[in-house]
């Protein structure tokens, strides 16, 4: 097999002939492209702009990209999901080509699903965005107080529901509802709130609970991000469970510690599935995977 993988996050962008001639796949985080190795020297200057790699070490990039282990979701689904749609029936005019980019996808799948099984059950989140997701599993709509940078930071992560942003001041608040698809902008006193409040701005604890209270029922889980959200704390009556910024950080610093150990797991695992197939299709006198 003689496979080129190429990956690119933020630099040039690929050009035009690879994205049309070869095997190309993009989301909104990362671009690869799938050249036959032959190809190679064809595009040394233009490789120089990118990440690069063949055959085995190819298998093995593409499979850390699948198994959501460069994701703020350690082990997270979409990518995976992504990458089978675009490649499980690869078609090309070039059957060599076609054989060897088909070969090379069904070992990264195996790969992928052998490191997911083995060690990526129950991912990790690595920033603000990514564990209020996790927080908000199962709720249908957030209301954000405030508009600032942690608002910002969190609200692309909340597209699976409805959200509404609380502002003083709609035209600092814009960019952030531009932020999700269904975002609406709505004063601080307008009722009602969502399942989920997020605080941002720099409230005082009756303020909040005043809020919630005007809200006309009551609020399932409160996200206070505050600075002081410990010394100025929200009554523990204003909603069914209140998150403060000190418990945010102790889950994130937590989670810190488990996904490195994830991910140390699952590159040995990933290693071992490289090197046993290796093993298997390495057969110089035909019985290797007999042995093996």
């Amino acid at each position: 097999m003689g496979i080129l993988l190429v990956h690119r996050r933020k630099s040039a962008a690929f050009p035009k002939e690879w994205v049309s001639n070869y095997a190309h796949w993009q989301t909104c985080l990362r671009e690869i492209a799938i050249i036959p190795l032959s190809e190679k020297a064809r595009w040394e200057a233009s490789l120089e702009a990118y990440e690069y790699h063949q055959n085995e070490e190819a298998i093995r990039s593409l499979v850390e990209i699948c198994a959501g282990l460069h994701s703020p979701v350690l082990g997270e689904t979409e990518v995976f999901g992504q990458f089978r749609a675009r490649f499980l029936d690869f078609k090309h005019e070039d059957p060599a080509f076609q054989r060897d980019v088909r070969n090379f996808i069904q070992r990264v799948i195996e790969c992928t699903k052998r490191v997911r099984e083995q060690c990526l059950k129950g991912g990790t989140s690595s920033s603000y965005g990514s564990l209020t997701r996790r927080f908000t599993k199962g709720f249908q709509s957030a209301s954000f107080l405030g508009a600032g940078r942690l608002a910002a930071e969190i609200i692309p992560w909340l597209e699976h529901f409805a959200v509404d942003v609380h502002a003083r001041d709609f035209a600092k608040a814009a960019p952030v509802a531009a932020k999700h698809k269904k975002a609406k902008l709505k004063k601080f006193q307008e009722a009602p709130l969502g399942e989920v409040v997020i605080v941002v701005a720099p409230l005082e604890a009756n303020a909040i609970a005043e809020l919630l209270a005007q809200s006309g029922q009551k609020t399932k889980l409160v996200l206070d991000l505050r600075a002081d959200s410990e010394t100025n704390a929200i009554p523990t009556d204003a909603a069914e469970r209140i998150i403060t910024l000190q418990a945010f950080f102790a889950e994130l610093k937590q989670n810190e510690a488990k996904r490195a150990q994830m991910l140390a797991d699952a590159r040995q695992i990933l290693d071992r599935a490289v090197h046993q197939r290796e093993r298997v299709e390495f057969r110089p006198f035909g019985w290797e995977d007999v042995c093996a």
